[in-house]
């Protein structure tokens, strides 16, 4: 899919508010009506993002566009450190696409690709976004280990969905959630590390939640209080 059609309202169903795995082939600085998210296709000019790429997903982002950008397997000269900088400072996502043509040697380079990508986004302090699967599957993790591996966990993000599910076939999937999994347990240090710091985290998350509510239950008391010194006098 070329952005070019995006624009020009030629892309499938016009009232489309998402489009994915698109190629940017023209200058456009003013995203479609109505349009909330697009995955752009990763382009490289000398060793750098393509400009023309780069001020589209600028543009777009600017004006309230979800952007990701998507990295297929076959692109080579990948800096995860780099991508994930760019992407924490202009505010996108990134998505990690599976090889065309699966063989141990292109599995292989892509179960690294994403071990190098956890282990960046785990010392990105100021990364606001996804990066898929990676995040996605660490958020697996976590829910996992809350409510325990006989919980089916319900895919609800329609890039997920609607575009990466469709790239890859189960045996495939499975294969990188196991590699994944290992490679998540050994930058935390170990599987115990691992769900010591997951409980910590949630723990941190259930108190801050906790005081929230109380503030807001507090505020609402003030508030009857107060309706109701007005109406008696």
């Amino acid at each position: 899919m070329l952005l070019s059609d995006v624009v020009d309202g030629k892309a499938g169903d016009a009232s489309s508010t998402a489009f994915y795995g698109v190629e940017v082939d023209v200058e456009s600085f003013t995203p479609p009506a109505g349009l909330e998210e697009i995955s752009l296709i990763y382009k490289a000019d000398a060793g750098d993002i393509d400009e023309t790429l780069m001020d589209v997903i600028i543009s777009y982002g600017l004006a309230g566009v979800e952007v990701i950008l998507e990295i297929p397997a076959e692109q080579s000269d990948i800096d995860a450190k780099y991508l994930v900088s760019v992407a924490a400072n202009a505010g996108f996502s990134l998505s990690l696409l599976p090889p065309q043509e699966h063989s141990e040697q292109a599995d292989g380079a892509y179960f690294d690709r994403l071990r190098d990508f956890a282990a960046v986004y785990l010392t990105q302090g100021n990364f606001g976004k996804f990066i898929a699967p990676v995040t996605n599957y660490l958020e697996y993790l976590f829910v996992e280990l809350l409510r325990g591996q006989e919980t089916e966990f319900q895919v609800s993000d329609p890039y997920i969905k609607d575009r990466l599910m469709l790239l890859s076939d189960q045996a495939f999937v499975d294969a990188f959630k196991d590699r994944l999994r290992q490679d998540f347990y050994t930058l935390f240090g170990s599987q115990a590390e691992f769900e010591k710091f997951a409980r910590r985290m949630m723990t941190q998350i259930h108190d801050f939640t906790g005081e929230c509510i109380k503030e807001l239950v507090e505020q609402q008391a003030n508030q009857n209080t107060g309706d109701g010194d007005q109406a008696a006098g």
